[in-house]
């Protein structure tokens, strides 16, 4: 039984992988991969990896590992599963369960291949979610179900409490005027219903005076939260400011997949470079701003207008 839902890779899978797969020239499918949190780890280690999930805003955040190939499909449907048959060396499930289909995954492995399955079990519910029963698994469910025609190696079942890592708000510092430190988690549940979301994610990753790295820097990542925050609560605007070169990095296809994950959750999206100097401002400074609407059209011709009447008649 878990309790809570780490990020970080699972411990137990990653060493018996390291001991029952030593060689690194196998397949191993990651399925409802999720966040990457076995993936990304394992592809690091130069492990070919096919991660599958139905969430394409967590599949997007892959991309730059050369050894993780994605599909994005919802596993529940009654279309068939665009996977090859006794082709995986290794199957991994993890906080995953969906009892019509969950003897099907074993088609998948080669003959001598191994399923590595964790996931929640009844009891979690008085931890927090998953409540549901669909989700949970009871007594000794999994050994029932896989050991008539598999041997079974390793098994536990009980109480596992792991540290709870939602949003990370990368490395909030104490602030003297509040004269108290901000947490260092933020669950997307708790934030009150809101409107506009306004947000300055980390531009280091996508300056030209960085390293570059985009969506591979750690901090790069913060654009995922903010997308997955939009999904949750579905605010009516989005702005976002960002330094200039996030429009060129990559020949452009970091504002483009950034552009992409907000169309897919139902947002008409606008951005465009503007310099402060342009506004009244005392400095000149080149940013990209991404307005991003759910009912209203957005153009950036309108802000210049509105700026224009606000200084030529003195507006507040």
């Amino acid at each position: 039984m878990k309790s809570k839902i780490n990020r970080q890779p699972t411990t137990w899978i990653i060493e018996q992988i390291k001991l029952l797969a030593p060689r690194r020239k196998i397949q191993i499918l990651d399925f409802a991969s999720g966040n990457g949190r076995n993936s990304i780890h394992l592809a690091e280690k130069n492990r070919n990896i096919t991660a599958i999930d139905k969430d394409s805003i967590k599949l997007v955040k892959y991309d730059h590992y050369e050894h993780i190939n994605t599909i994005c499909f919802d596993l529940e449907t009654n279309q068939n599963w665009p996977l090859k048959e006794k082709y995986y060396d290794i199957i991994i499930v993890v906080n995953y369960l969906y009892r019509p289909k969950i003897k099907k995954i074993m088609n998948l492995l080669k003959n001598g291949g191994y399923l590595f399955y964790e996931t929640f079990s009844v009891g979690n519910e008085i931890y927090g979610s998953p409540k549901n029963p669909n989700f949970l698994l009871q007594d000794k469910e999994l050994t029932n179900l896989f050991s008539k025609e598999n041997d079974i190696l390793s098994y536990f079942n009980g109480k596992v409490i792991e540290e709870k890592i939602s949003i990370n708000p990368t490395e909030l510092v104490e602030s003297p005027k509040l004269n108290k430190k901000l947490p260092d988690t933020l669950n997307i549940e708790d934030i009150k219903p809101f409107d506009l979301l306004c947000a300055g994610f980390p531009c280091q990753p996508f300056s030209s005076a960085g390293q570059k790295k985009g969506f591979l820097d750690k901090r790069g990542g913060m654009i995922f939260k903010i997308i997955d925050i939009c999904k949750y609560h579905k605010p009516r605007f989005v702005v976002l400011e960002n330094v200039y070169n996030l429009m060129t990095l990559e020949k452009g296809n970091c504002i483009k997949k950034i552009r992409q994950l907000f169309e897919d959750i139902g947002y008409n999206v606008n951005y465009k470079k503007l310099n402060s100097s342009n506004f009244g401002c005392a400095q000149s400074r080149e940013r990209v701003y991404i307005v991003c609407t759910k009912d209203n059209t957005f153009n950036f011709e309108d802000i210049k207008w509105i700026v224009l009447l606000d200084w030529r008649y003195g507006g507040k």
